[in-house]
């Protein structure tokens, strides 16, 4: 029975041949090839079974339903051999010359050509000299120079297999913000055809740089490709036309209408994107009364009023105030990783140092000094491994680690040797000052944060916030713990010098100081000088923790001294200075960043007071006076913070200071960048305009 399929389906097939639809001629070319692989399997599985007389419309609906699974079960070809392909591969494969259209892109130079370095144990005239003695059949692999030959001949290949257009392109930049150069064959090719201005040795090009709101048609169509592409142009003019006040032209509207005209998704999506331009996270300020339970509520559960805080926390508030309400209003922490952190091993640092010192202040016979004479090296080798080993029992966690995984073992062998370096160091430091230890991790304050005192700790660094608007009894309580405490005895005056270990090369900068970012030394000092108003302060010094590169042989020696200067803040006392450091007199100084003045050191916190000597970069020489005024402000910093941290200030502006070429922002060390979403084109920083220069400006001007 012919029912004209077969001549319906050449008739749609001719159809579609006409008319250019080549899509539509395959579909109906695969539905007939189907069809007859469906009788064909059709006859062979059942071509031998008698078909029921007694109900035929029940044998014309199973034919049906075994038809219609078997064209819902077969494999149709989306995209004809005759339509357009894009193929990817390498520009050093072999290709064929069927190619209308061919992209090359990442054309830099390091690429085109490709450096090729040899790796292999010979060299390119060693080769030359072992191909003289290979037989016919013998043969080496191909040098490197060969394959530098050889490259121009791969790219060229590559360049040559297109029949109709070419296109090259090359990223200016790399994913790492290094600028990269252009492939000398995309050079070249741009000077043949006129394409290169060799004054800017850059190509020229008739396409605008950036989406201009009021481009006419023609321009437009520059920035007109696939439509996330096109959306990301169309986004930055619109943004462009509402930050100059230019408006889109006609072209630019018929762009947005045809990105939108059949897709609802892309509808959606630039409707958000364009929501989201402007949009900002801005924080709410506190109530005072909420802020005084978040921050001043005791361990029973009353709302004392009196803020207790670390200095390295008033420090956080004034590098962003969200984020110090985030971690000590919210409480949010970075998630634990099982790892040794930074935080884990410079505790355990500190902790072995401490150990260290405090062993040998505990002996009254024995000097940090006398362990480096060689009858006392057995005795110091004793003592650097028990801290070692004392500070590891604080820290049961790592020693976990480190027996369960290989690379926290190693982690902490190299900790063991940084140790080892430092203890050392610290007692060839002690041979070359008058300056003696006599406390580490010296604590204040920590009774009102812990409930319970320690032996020998100082009272809490505190200040009364009567007066700012915050009720009765406001104050704010300060804790901290000074890593060494010495004295230093000159006649019948005895200073007080504070030191803090940093694993990290830092520096005390007049600014940072001056502004908040930086309260700790100064914060130090208080606390000592409201614990014992009648001493007599030296500084404050900061001393690197790290394993220096010294030349082989001038291990303990002066040159290695000078790889751990001391950094800070002192007096700027000629005779103080000189018994601290022994060789500021002829042979240079081993402890201190000072240096011998020169005519042009002339600040006023950088040189001494009979002007010999003058501070490096990362120093301070002050006089007393400057000392106590530079605290004094410190004070003031402490009681500005606490009384903004009370009255619920908690915006979202970290500080932003030009320092040189860099720029340091409160946001580098942030645990909490995906909930603040600060954005650096929109949102507005507290800029740090302050120099040392000004600073210094300032101290005159009171004095006046």
């Amino acid at each position: 029975m012919d029912q004209g399929v077969r001549h319906q389906l050449y008739s749609w097939a001719h159809q579609a041949q006409e008319s250019g639809q080549l899509t539509q001629l395959r579909d109906v070319q695969q539905i007939w090839q189907t069809f007859g692989t469906l009788l064909d399997e059709y006859v062979t599985i059942l071509g031998d079974q008698v078909a029921p007389t007694e109900q035929p419309g029940q044998l014309v609906a199973e034919f049906a339903d075994l038809m219609n699974t078997g064209f819902n079960a077969g494999r149709y070809a989306q995209i004809p051999s005759t339509l357009d392909q894009v193929l990817v591969s390498e520009s050093g494969m072999i290709q064929d010359n069927q190619r209308k259209v061919l992209f090359i892109m990442g054309e830099t130079d390091d690429v085109m050509p490709e450096v090729k370095a040899s790796e292999g144990l010979l060299s390119d005239p060693d080769r030359e000299l072992l191909k003289r003695g290979l037989n016919d059949d013998q043969f080496l692999p191909i040098s490197g120079t060969d394959q530098i030959n050889n490259e121009p001949f791969l790219n060229y290949l590559s360049m040559l297999s297109v029949t109709e257009r070419l296109y090259m392109s090359a990223p200016l930049m790399s994913s790492d913000d290094i600028e990269l150069t252009l492939s000398p064959y995309l050079k070249g090719l741009a000077r043949h055809f006129n394409q290169w201005d060799d004054q800017n040795n850059a190509p020229t090009t008739d396409l605008p740089d950036r989406p201009n709101p009021r481009a006419s048609e023609d321009d437009v169509w520059s920035f007109v490709a696939a439509p996330a592409v096109t959306m990301g142009n169309l986004i930055e003019v619109e943004r462009l036309s509402k930050d100059t006040g230019r408006k889109l032209t006609s072209a630019w509207r018929d762009v947005a209408r045809a990105l939108t005209r059949h897709d609802e998704g892309l509808t959606g999506r630039l409707n958000d994107i364009r929501d989201g331009q402007y949009a900002k996270n801005e924080a709410v300020p506190l109530q005072p009364e909420l802020a005084a339970r978040l921050y001043t509520t005791n361990r029973q559960g009353q709302v004392t009023n009196q803020l207790t805080a670390s200095i390295s926390q008033l420090e956080k508030f004034y590098q962003n105030p969200y984020d110090y309400f985030l971690r000590y209003g919210l409480h949010l922490k970075k998630r634990d990783e099982l790892e040794v952190s930074s935080d884990k091993s410079g505790t355990l640092n500190h902790d072995a140092l401490a150990f260290f010192v405090q062993s040998v202040i505990d002996e009254p016979d024995l000097q940090l000094a006398d362990l480096v004479k060689e009858e006392h090296q057995g005795r110091q080798a004793e003592l650097i491994d028990q801290a070692f080993e004392q500070a590891m029992n604080q820290q049961e966690e790592l020693r976990e680690l480190a027996a369960n995984n290989s690379r926290v073992n190693l982690q902490l062998q190299v900790a063991k040797q940084l140790i080892t370096t430092m203890a050392k160091t610290l007692c060839l430091q002690a041979t070359q000052t008058d300056a003696q230890p006599v406390a580490v991790e010296k604590a204040f304050g920590q009774a009102d944060w812990t409930g319970e005192s320690q032996a020998a700790e100082l009272p809490a660094l505190t200040f009364d916030l009567t007066g700012a608007g915050l009720g009765e009894g406001a104050k704010v309580s300060l804790r901290g713990r000074i890593d060494r405490l010495d004295e230093l005895k000159l006649g019948e005056q005895t200073y007080q010098l504070v030191v803090d270990y940093k694993s990290y090369n830092k520096a005390f900068d007049l600014v940072d100081a001056y502004a908040g970012q930086a309260l700790q030394m100064l914060a130090y000092l208080n606390a000592l000088q409201a614990a014992n108003p009648g001493e007599q302060l030296l500084g404050s010094l900061y001393l690197r923790l790290y394993v220096p590169t010294v030349d082989a042989g001038k291990e303990g020696t002066a040159e290695e001294l000078k790889e751990h200067l001391y950094q800070g803040i002192t007096i700027n006392d000629d005779a103080v200075l000189a018994a601290l450091d022994h060789g500021l007199g002829e042979k240079g100084a081993t402890l201190l960043s000072i240096k011998k003045k020169s005519k042009k050191d002339t600040s006023r916190f950088k040189v001494s007071a009979d002007d010999q000597f003058s501070a490096k970069a990362g120093s301070n020489l002050v006089s007393p006076t400057d000392l106590k005024r530079l605290m004094d402000h410190n004070a003031e910093l402490i009681k500005e913070a606490a009384v903004q941290i009370l009255q619920g200030q908690n915006e979202i502006r970290p500080y932003r200071r030009q320092v040189g070429t860099t720029a340091e922002t409160g946001l580098a060390f942030s645990d909490f960048l995906d909930v603040s979403r600060f954005d650096q084109a929109l949102d507005d920083y507290k800029e740090i305009e302050l120099t040392d220069a000004d600073v210094e400006a300032k101290f005159e001007q009171e004095e006046e």
